[in-house]
């Protein structure tokens, strides 16, 4: 069983990260850009396993697939 407040503090942190992408696509620093985006996907894939112990992979999968849209890609 999904304990409510970990899943809603997992997504916030996913949420969190993507937003820290989408801030790190802009930046300026090329070669320091790729590092940061590479440390936030490593970051994100251990909050999606995190997330897949409380709702199952397809459905972690799903939510941060979801996130990310939201916030990288600007979609409600």
């Amino acid at each position: 069983m999904a304990n409510n407040s970990e899943v809603a503090r997992i997504r916030a942190q996913i949420e969190a990260e993507c937003e820290a992408m989408q801030r790190g696509l802009t930046s300026y620093a090329i070669t320091a850009q790729h590092r940061f985006i590479n440390a936030r996907y490593d970051r994100l894939g251990a909050l999606q396993e995190e997330l897949a112990r409380h709702v199952g992979e397809q459905e972690a999968m799903e939510q941060v697939v979801g996130l990310y849209i939201k916030v990288v890609d600007g979609d409600s």
